[in-house]
């Protein structure tokens, strides 16, 4: 009989016959145990056997039961109704499986492949049946599956198709075939890349084949990932060939020292049971902490572990299990920080380390303290004898640490797979997304294991990541698109690459908009052909989510969001986009843009003409009206059309999409001719349109398509074709979405409306508060059951799940909201619940901001998370501000005032200014100290922003209220307030005086926190002016002041501006102790506006003592951080000290026209040069004016002056 299933083992799981594809089984252990039938073909296996392997820590009965209930599920895919009983799946009372004639396995047609290289006795006929082996190979055996029996069979087979490879590539350079050979042997090195002899047969092809540079190449490559990964040097065989290639003698003579592959691989078979561990890999190469070691080895021992190499700082454990070696891994780890505190501090106690953590940097340490060990956990199979660091899993291990930075633990997608469901208390698995670790062709997965006490916060992984793109991952399958993605791949293929000096070239589709009724799929179609793009655009693919924003204004913003551009006030975010774009073909993804039409279309046109290597994919149910916009409509999804049976009903896409949406719910759900004609039926009355079909199939636990359909027929127009404008397929939508809801008992219908009332997203215990304040214990429950029924999003958030309404979704339940007459109530509850989260951030930031700081403040890293909790909350915050503006103005201005911390710790000062300046006007009955506050923030956020006038007009206010009010301490406050844009201004004749009364208004309240203050805001004064002397003094008293109280985020201000002073005074020595200090108290608040002035110095101090490299680099990381900031009023700044850079490296003309530039941006923004400045900015005009004429300096002035501050910023940063 004919084959009826075939079952993919190699890469995915995959059971298949014609129109039909199984991917996916009720659980792991249902596709584990297909898997082991399959891959074990022919023969019975004994169902004890099989308890044994899929569940060996049950009992004897419930590990039967779970087999039955396993062949139940299993039995309903493999014979389905039209596939008689026993077909397939043969079971007795004592045995169980696969019928060998009615299944074939891509594994069996390999051992034939094999067997028949076997037998051939001519190489030609061998290197045939190899080929088709090879061929066969998609990938690791049952990727994504990790029993016991897997691992072994698995590297096994991996090994059989290594050695099929090498012999490939040697059979076509003896028959002259080096482009076959090339090829073979390429693919033989991604297997196993450490693998020496593999890659020296590569290297020798190369060599013969002509390409003596890149065989070099190659070597050289190897030779570095043997340094690294390994610690060895490559076999003096390996060195020998790459000597006989320099000397021009390789291609004339055979790789007589590599290993001889068999002429025919083994054939894989079955195995002894060989063990699964988990190897930890802990490496202290980078200096030792001390105290890991003998904490590893006690410990090893309780954990069952098994020492397979120590050598210097580096160890390698297997122990049996992931959550074994997790908690020796997180051991290891606070042993090695609680020795390294002990060491440099006196053996100070375990308060000491939580009250002084290690910082989230590089160094993995407090500065000055050795480097803690890097950690990495991989599961495979255990070496036979120990020592053998060299099998394929150890190495794997070993290429993950060396992307570790110390003090961070690495966990491979094989060990966390195992992981997830028994970690060690306190762990916590995080997703670092894919990376590409070296010699490692495909990406692979990394996670970082946390734990308390500990810190989580590293940089990226050292390591090339996939792509930098941020397409969402899309963890549903698509259906019936293939066609639309291929068209619109090819309408949106980036041009060719352009010459060095050629023109852009500019491709035919600038912007294609996908138009289609909400629900239609043009969200997840705009997606897959994205992702399609990955790679043709080398990844320079961003995805912009609009469907939250109602105000255009707030779009070019989003987009520098999603490129990873930084707030700058003052600048355009749509210029600072269209220069991040312009330089390589990149392809930009606008969704859901139909509310923000007809403001969106000239924006998007503006960056299509700045950004001529852009290609805009958006979607809307609307066109965006931009000349040359080409519009690709999205239509439904095909429909069943005729009586079919069910074999040729699963190849309709509408009704894939609706079987697979309900096997999520119903595993075992099939089409059967029972079912078939009411399920096509449905699917074509739904229209096809996914959304619909998604949220009807989400019913099939409870309703059967038959029932499905006799419900939802009252609210359709049956007499209506396929072809119905996509207004009628709206209505479709709308029938289906109400529906739903319908059948929804009343209080899921009332929590769906009221859900509405959040923006981007809400908690749980939002939930609880703002939309059932009556039955709070209920909302876990509610929640989900409204994700069960698709009608609500959950995604991870760390710490608990963050749920989110698809837009469409939205809008149908805010209409039921209005309905309802509860929004008023709803609005006032959501403004009240947000107002209360904001006040509860007040004591934790008061740690981290140096505006509300306070001696004992809350702990840096609970403001810190504070921060992210914010951050999240934005478009929630912003909801509530809107609200409260309208009804509670005073309630409104206090919500402000108290969000600013957190709005300047993150830059959003232009969402600061636009607040504080709507609830000001309409709050003027607020209590007078609240008003204050609102004024000072209002003056401090309109500086940094630019906008001097306004800073100047709302602080002389607030100190004109508090000066009236005769409160001493807010008059200083806002003293201080308003010295930022007199500073600026250069207006020292009032701000001296103002500065000098507040000094002696702290010292006559006698409060340190003030004083330390006024004292910072007289020293930078007095700094600008250029009185060093007197400047100095006053910073100095201002540190011991700050020393004294523990004023940690006021700390790092002072030591810049006092190191800033020894600079003028050219007294260079103690200058990089104040610069590092500064960047370490910096880094422990988490505040980036000091560590760039650091690093600014810093650049300084490089430039004079003639390390211009040092200087760039720091000048540049400056620069990145003032743009985070958005100190706006430091740009000018980034010209000038470019100018000095390039004047220290003869670069005249570059000098000259930098210097124009940032003359005129200090006109612009009314900043005059400080004379602080003028100990570089002299000297660097004197050797202008020395090395060009008056009349070219003047040329290349006014070109300079010619330049928008973004133009003048980008070629600041451009190196010539």
């Amino acid at each position: 009989m004919p084959a009826l299933w075939r079952i993919g083992l190699l890469g995915r799981l995959c059971l298949a016959r014609p129109g039909c594809e199984v991917v996916r089984f009720r659980t792991k252990k249902i596709g584990a145990l297909l898997g082991h039938l399959a891959y074990h073909l022919p023969g019975p296996h004994p169902r004890e056997t099989l308890c044994d392997l899929l569940w060996p820590e049950a009992e004897r009965e419930a590990s039967l039961h779970n087999l039955r209930a396993a062949l139940s599920s299993l039995r309903r895919h493999l014979e389905p109704p039209d596939v008689p009983p026993q077909t397939v799946l043969l079971a007795t009372r004592a045995t169980v499986e696969l019928n060998a004639e009615a299944v074939v396995t891509d594994v069996s047609q390999l051992r034939q492949a094999l067997a028949a290289a076997k037998r051939a006795e001519e190489p030609a006929a061998r290197a045939d049946s190899l080929t088709r082996a090879v061929a066969l190979y998609e990938g690791p055996l049952l990727e994504g599956y990790y029993e016991e029996w897997v691992i072994p069979e698995r590297e096994r087979l991996s090994e059989v198709i290594l050695q099929a490879l090498v012999w490939l590539s040697r059979h076509y350079s003896e028959t002259g075939d080096l482009d076959a050979a090339l090829d073979y042997g390429r693919r033989a090195v991604t297997i196993d890349p450490l693998r020496e002899e593999v890659q020296r047969n590569l290297i020798w092809l190369y060599a013969r084949a002509g390409y003596t540079d890149t065989a070099l190449r190659h070597y050289r490559r190897l030779r570095e990932a043997l340094r690294q990964e390994l610690k060895v040097d490559p076999d003096p065989r390996t060195q020998a060939l790459a000597a006989r290639i320099r000397a021009g003698r390789s291609r004339a003579e055979p790789l007589v020292d590599a290993k001889e592959p068999s002429a025919a691989p083994p054939v894989p078979g079955k195995l002894p049971t060989w063990r699964v561990a988990t190897f930890l890999v802990v490496d202290a190469s980078d200096g030792d902490a001390g105290g890991w070691h003998e904490a590893l080895c006690q410990q090893m021992r309780h954990y069952e572990g098994v020492l397979l190499r120590h050598e210097g700082g580096r160890c390698e454990v297997a122990l049996p299990s992931p959550a074994a070696a997790l908690a020796l891994a997180a051991a290891c780890q606070k042993s090695a920080a609680g020795e390294t505190a002990s060491s440099r501090h006196g053996g100070m106690t375990k308060a000491w380390q939580t009250a002084h953590p290690a910082p989230p940097n590089v160094a993995g340490v407090r500065e000055g303290h050795p480097p803690l060990p890097r950690i990495a956990l991989h599961t495979g199979e255990l070496p036979g004898e120990a020592g053998q660091s060299a099998a394929p899993v150890l190495r794997h291990a070993a290429r993950l640490v060396a992307a570790a930075h110390p003090g961070q633990i690495l966990v491979t997608e094989a060990a966390a797979g195992v992981a997830r469901d028994v970690l060690p208390s306190g762990v916590r698995l995080q997703d670092l997304g894919l990376y590409r670790l070296s010699g490692t062709p495909e990406p692979v997965r990394i996670y970082q294991a946390s734990y308390p006490g500990m810190p989580e916060e590293f940089p990226p992984p050292k390591a090339e990541s996939a792509y930098a793109s941020n397409l969402p991952p899309q963890l549903t399958r698509t259906f019936g698109r293939a066609e639309e993605t291929a068209h619109l791949v090819a309408l949106l293929q980036p041009p060719p690459a352009r010459a060095t000096r050629g023109p852009t070239v500019q491709p035919p589709f600038r912007l294609v908009t996908l138009t289609g009724a909400g629900g239609s799929g043009k969200t997840r179609l705009s997606l897959q052909a994205a992702t399609a793009l990955l790679d043709a655009y080398q990844g320079r693919v961003w995805f912009v989510p609009l469907a939250d924003l109602t105000d255009a204004a707030l779009v070019p913003r989003a987009i520098g969001d999603a490129l990873g551009i930084p707030p700058v006030p003052g600048a355009d975010p749509l210029e600072l986009a269209a220069d991040r774009l312009a330089g390589e073909p990149s392809l930009l993804l606008l969704d859901n843009c139909e509310q923000l039409s007809p403001a969106l279309g000239p924006m998007v046109a503006r960056l299509l003409g700045k950004a001529p290597a852009l290609q805009v994919l958006a979607t809307s149910r609307r066109r965006l009206g931009v000349p040359g916009e080409r519009l690709v409509a999205v239509p439904p999804l095909a429909i069943p059309e005729g009586e079919l049976a069910p074999e040729a009903l699963v190849a309709c896409p509408s009704v894939q999409l609706f079987v697979d949406r309900a096997q999520a719910v119903l595993p075992d759900f099939q089409v059967t001719p029972r079912n078939a004609p009411a399920l096509a039926e449905l699917c074509a009355r739904l229209e096809g349109i996914p959304l619909a079909l998604e949220l009807v199939a989400a019913r099939i636990a409870s309703l059967t398509p038959a029932q499905m359909l006799e419900r939802l027929g009252e609210r359709l127009d049956w007499s209506a074709g396929r072809q119905r404008p996509a207004t009628e397929r709206h209505r479709t939508l709308r029938a289906a979405i109400e529906w739903g809801t319908q059948l929804l008992s009343p209080e899921l219908q009332r929590l769906f409306a009221r859900l509405s009332v959040f923006r981007g997203g809400w908690t749980l215990q939002a939930a609880e508060a703002v939309c059932l304040p009556e039955a709070p214990g209920c909302a876990l429950d509610l929640l989900a059951q409204l994700q069960a029924y698709s009608l609500v999003l959950g995604e991870d958030a760390g710490e608990g799940l963050r749920y989110r309404m698809l837009e469409t979704l939205r809008e149908y339940a805010a209409e039921r909201l209005d309905d309802s007459g509860e929004r008023e109530e709803l609005q006032r509850r959501h403004a009240e619940h947000f107002r209360a989260l904001a006040e509860q951030a007040k004591p934790p930031l008061q740690g981290v901001n140096v505006v509300v700081s306070r001696a004992g403040g809350a702990d840096v890293a609970e403001g810190v998370s504070w921060l992210e909790r914010l951050q999240e909350e934005q478009g929630n915050l912003d909801a509530a501000l809107h609200y409260l503006v309208g009804h509670a103005p005073a309630d409104a201005l206090h919500l402000a005032v108290t969000l600013y911390p957190f709005w300047e710790q993150r830059a959003h000062f232009a969402r600061a200014q636009r607040w504080l300046g709507n609830a000001l006007p309409h709050a003027l009955d607020a209590p007078a100290p609240l008003r204050i506050e609102g004024l000072m923030w209002a003056s401090r956020a309109a500086a940094i922003t630019g906008d001097f006038v306004g800073a100047r007009t709302w602080g002389e206010e607030a100190l004109t209220l508090s000066q009236a009010l005769g409160d001493k301490r807010a008059t200083v406050m806002a003293t201080l307030s308003t010295a930022m844009a007199l500073l600026v201004r250069g207006d020292f004749t009032t701000l001296v005086p103002r500065c000098r009364e507040a000094v002696a208004a702290s010292r006559e309240l006698n409060d340190p926190w003030l004083l330390a203050r006024s004292l910072q805001g007289l020293g930078k004064t007095l700094l600008d002016m250029g009185c060093y002397d007197e400047a100095r003094e006053v910073c100095e008293e201002g540190l011991r002041v700050a020393r004294e109280t523990g004023d940690r985020p006021l700390l790092p201000y002072l030591l810049y501006t006092l190191a800033h002073v020894c600079y003028c005074q050219r007294d260079y020595l103690g200058m990089p102790a104040l610069l590092d200090e500064c960047s370490a108290r910096a880094q422990d608040t988490g505040d980036v506006v000091p560590t760039q002035y650091a690093d600014f110095m810093m650049g300084h101090l490089m430039r004079t003592s003639g390390d211009l490299r040092g200087a760039r680099m720091h000048y540049h990381r400056s620069f990145e951080a003032v743009s985070r900031a958005g100190l706006r009023m430091n740009w000018p700044y980034a010209p000038e000290v470019f100018a000095y850079l390039a004047a220290a490296e003869g670069q005249m003309e570059r000098a000259a026209r930098l210097l124009g530039a940032a003359e005129a941006a200090r006109e612009e923004l009314g900043y005059p040069l400080p004379i602080s400045a003028r100990v570089d900015h002299d000297p660097a005009m004197a050797a202008l004016r020395a090395s060009l004429d008056e009349a070219t300096l003047a040329r290349l002035w006014a070109e300079g002056r010619a330049m928008s501050m973004e133009q003048a910023i980008a070629y600041a940063l451009r190196k010539e």
